[in-house]
């Protein structure tokens, strides 16, 4: 190594003569050629070992080589693929929503599932299957008063409470739907045994 540290970049002949290289290396009674090939060996395998276009000249530098430049170029093309390739594979095999349901018109205590593909599309896959429960009603993000009233003993899934709250608001302010005042006020809770009312908010006058 301190043989092959040159003392200028631009400096015509570099490095160690390989001849040189066996001659301090290689003891009696042993087969040169096995140091030819650790030398082969190292020149493939090493990034910062260059020679020259010969072969007979070896130095280390603090740059890698072209070789080793390549290949960790290749590596992460290599890695990309890999990556989508998974990415892709997990799309195809996580392509079924199962949206529970109960149906009303058999047994109400019996939860039903509806499978529902979702395969496609660049998108995660939650914010597909999100997209897709929305368009199919199966999850409800906002909802209609008149909604509310028929759907009033058997409730579907809201993705939260204030869904229903925003419902019973709209409703409160709305004089065309029948029959009026079902939906009337927003009570913080009910007083068990009794027809008493905790923080009744928004209610309208009785007309």
């Amino acid at each position: 190594m301190l043989g092959s540290a040159p003392s200028d970049r631009a400096q015509a002949v570099r490095g160690v003569e390989a001849s040189r290289i066996r001659l301090g290396v290689v003891q009696p009674g042993e087969s040169i050629a096995d140091f030819n090939d650790a030398l082969n060996t190292l020149q493939i395998s090493l990034a910062y070992l260059y020679s020259n276009l010969s072969g007979d000249r070896f130095w280390y530098d603090t740059r890698p080589t072209l070789r080793k430049t390549v290949e960790d170029r290749e590596t992460e093309n290599n890695l990309k693929c890999s990556n989508d390739t998974v990415d892709l594979r997990i799309k195809e095999a996580y392509c079924w929503l199962l949206a529970p349901y109960i149906d009303r018109n058999a047994d109400m205590k019996t939860i039903q599932w509806d499978t529902i593909r979702i395969s496609g599309g660049t998108e995660s896959i939650v914010t597909k299957a999100a997209k897709e429960m929305a368009r199919n009603e199966t999850l409800i993000s906002k909802w209609a008063p008149a909604l509310l009233l028929m759907e009033l003993n058997n409730l579907p899934r809201l993705a939260n409470y204030e869904v229903l709250e925003d419902a019973i608001r709209t409703g409160i302010n709305s004089r065309n739907i029948s029959p009026w005042p079902l939906v009337s006020a927003i009570a913080a809770s009910w007083i068990s045994n009794s027809t008493s009312l905790w923080g009744l908010l928004n209610a309208p006058p009785i007309w």
